[in-house]
């Protein structure tokens, strides 16, 4: 949320991601994009707000949640998963990420997203900026996670998913 700070932390995240034999797909959350310049600033380091993949069968979206806190997935964005989600019907799961968590969230648009999900083999939604662990019931088929202790402060008691973590996957 500072842009005197911020191009010195993606330096230092690049730099410890450096190692990783696998990519690091990124979502932008409220701390990533605060306001136009935030924005810009993502969009020269990282490149696209929200973009998808494909890979062994299933599709990958990742979706921009910071650039509209409280709304939802809306205008251009929806625009665009509408369209990848038409293009990538045929694949075997799909996949969503998204920072904000916006199918916890009442005053979101979250309702058409997820009407628009159901209809594709949507999998699961994967979130994070609660910093716990919790699966929601599923909708529609879809499981939806709350994956947000990943390193930052944990502000949830232990046994309602405050710890550190990370999920491993396995598609079959």
């Amino acid at each position: 949320g500072n842009l005197g700070t911020a191009p010195r932390q993606w330096e230092e995240f690049f730099a410890a991601a450096a190692d990783f034999s696998s990519p690091i797909l990124a979502v932008p959350g409220e701390r990533d994009i605060w306001s136009n310049a935030g924005r810009q600033l993502w969009e020269n380091t990282i490149g696209y707000r929200w973009y998808s993949c494909d890979y062994a069968g299933s599709h990958f979206i990742f979706l921009d949640s910071g650039s509209t806190p409280g709304q939802g997935i809306v205008g251009p964005q929806l625009a665009w998963l509408k369209n990848d989600l038409e293009k990538n019907k045929e694949a075997q799961h799909i996949f969503v990420f998204l920072h904000q968590p916006y199918f916890l969230d009442k005053k979101s648009n979250w309702a058409i997203v997820q009407g628009l999900l159901a209809r594709y083999p949507v999998r699961a939604v994967f979130a994070a900026h609660y910093n716990r662990y919790e699966i929601e019931d599923p909708r529609y088929k879809i499981q939806y996670y709350i994956t947000g202790g990943g390193g930052g402060e944990i502000s949830e008691p232990r046994e309602l998913g405050g710890f550190h973590h990370w999920l491993l996957v396995s598609v079959n």
